[in-house]
């Protein structure tokens, strides 16, 4: 869906907010892409499982620990 968006923005010749992050996330999904083929190529299949598991831990900290608290916008006034 990003790259369609990159697309479609591109094709239009307009300059849309949403360009910058789709790009960011593109290129997010390569790096990740590169650096887990070359642990699973270059070091060892467990080491890529040890990363991926690090990364999704931190992830799910960071998640639960900014939904703890509903945001300002939500509370009722």
């Amino acid at each position: 869906m990003s790259a369609a968006g990159i697309a479609a923005d591109i094709r239009a010749g307009k300059a849309s907010p949403a360009f910058s992050r789709r790009v960011l996330a593109v290129a997010t999904m390569f790096l990740g892409a590169l650096i887990g083929a070359v642990l699973v190529l270059q070091v060892d299949t467990t080491a890529e499982l040890a990363v991926a598991t690090a990364v999704l831990a931190v992830v799910t900290v960071a998640a639960f620990s900014t939904t703890r608290h509903p945001g300002a916008w939500r509370v009722a006034a």
